[in-house]
């Protein structure tokens, strides 16, 4: 038996990743835009603040309806399954987040008290400053429960 794989519009798939992240981020603004090129297409997500990048892409990597191996230069296919269906629309889904400057500071105020060390110029910074925001954002969820 053959399974049967419905070909989308990337537009189509958009409005999955849509659907998925409001639900699972209801107070957070996505901008969720398609992209069409002669070789397929494409889906950008991006935010502001809000949820970390990995959280985002567990949701958003399954959408996805290709995969590249840059050793062999290989582009190959795959379909991904939604509600009992198999579908292949667009081929990657890049996710983008950005930081507000209020909530970068916060974040850098915090990792100053985490790390007597923390210099800017030191290549465990970014490291560090990703602890500080994850130790904050436990913080802040053990305050609001």
């Amino acid at each position: 038996m053959s399974i049967q794989v419905i070909r989308e519009d990337a537009k189509e798939t958009a409005k999955k990743i849509r659907k998925e992240l409001k639900e699972k981020y209801p107070n957070i603004k996505f901008s969720v835009k398609t992209s069409k090129y002669s070789g397929g297409s494409s889906i950008s997500v991006s935010w502001v603040d809000g949820p970390m990048k990995d959280e985002v892409t567990q949701i958003t990597d399954k959408f996805e309806g290709a995969d590249f191996d840059g050793y062999n230069d290989l582009q190959t296919y795959k379909s991904y399954e939604y509600k009992g269906k198999y579908y292949n629309g667009a081929d990657y889904v890049f996710a983008y987040r950005t930081l507000s400057d209020e909530y970068r500071i916060q974040i850098k105020n915090h990792a100053l008290s985490m790390f007597e060390d923390l210099n800017i110029n030191d290549h465990t910074y970014n490291i560090k400053f990703i602890e500080a925001e994850k130790d904050l954002r436990n913080k802040l969820k053990g305050e609001s429960a």
